[in-house]
């Protein structure tokens, strides 16, 4: 009993912690010169939404903890990687599908930001529940240096093949007339630009879940659908969260929907990748 009041309270702390991380470091940024989107909800609906994605990404951090065994490195990684790669893959698809609102100069904003945040995050879950991980680091940087090219590419490839199919009808079924109508400044790009950003974003789709497929030991059958969850997670709940009150709500639902078959089925792929690859020959 006391142990679990420790790690919920420890939990509420790293909540609290993000929320202060997320706009000290924002208002330093805006302060020094750099361009955010101009918020369209409220105060409190803004503070809401900072409180519910901290609650999912602290709550990440506990389980995780929790249910692996890794050194301090490998937390920090593993939350970084998904933090930074996952909001910056989401950024870029926001800028091709959104240019009037997310312009060139705000996505060097928000990539410097994300970074930040990131970091700082991922450094106040390691203080906070070290003494629940090991010290070693011997392991994880074993697998980082790792050869992982093929494993990222044909990552990458899975998630491009995913999002167009499960986009591709979502467009034609449900959301087409709201990117026609152009509401809320939706845009459609040129196909050629679109394969290109996707199959990049594919690339940090896959990043975004490396270390965690790398150093959170040992594995285990669960592993499969936790990798899918982390990507629909972090690359589809939180930013979803973020474009209430900006968006309509029948489309937020229709594109939350293709969000979680696009990278929940490429997360449990791109575990199979993994696991084929660490197979001995």
């Amino acid at each position: 009993m006391k142990n679990t009041f420790k790690l919920l309270s420890g939990t509420l702390i790293l909540v609290f912690a993000y929320i202060i991380e997320v706009m000290v470091l924002s208002g330093i940024l805006m302060a020094i010169g750099l361009h955010f989107p101009e918020l369209k909800v409220s105060q409190q609906v803004s503070f809401i939404q900072l409180i519910l994605s901290g609650l999912i990404g602290s709550a990440f951090a506990l389980y995780l903890i929790n249910n692996y065994r890794m050194s301090k490195l490998s937390v920090f990684l593993i939350l970084g990687f998904i933090l930074f790669f996952s909001n910056i893959s989401v950024a870029i698809e926001g800028a091709l599908f959104t240019p009037d609102y997310i312009t060139g100069s705000v996505l060097v904003s928000v990539f410097v930001q994300q970074l930040l945040i990131s970091i700082a995050f991922s450094f106040t879950a390691v203080l906070l529940f070290r003494k629940k991980l090991s010290a070693s680091t011997a392991e994880t940087v074993a697998n980082i240096h790792r050869s992982l090219a093929v494993e990222i590419l044909a990552g990458a490839a899975v998630y491009m093949v995913s999002y167009y199919v499960w986009g591709w009808l979502n467009y034609n079924l449900f959301t087409k007339s709201f990117y026609e109508s152009g509401v809320s400044g939706l845009h459609i790009p040129e196909g050629a630009v679109l394969i290109k950003i996707i199959l990049f974003r594919g690339v940090l789709i896959t990043l975004t879940v490396v270390p965690f497929l790398l150093n959170a030991m040992p594995d285990n059958k669960r592993k499969i659908f936790e990798t899918g969850s982390i990507l629909f997670l972090f690359g589809g709940i939180i930013p979803m969260i973020y474009t209430i009150g900006m968006l309509p709500e029948t489309l937020i639902w229709f594109s939350l929907a293709e969000i979680f078959l696009q990278n929940f089925i490429s997360g449990m792929l791109i575990y199979k990748i993994f696991l084929y690859r660490k197979k001995p020959s």
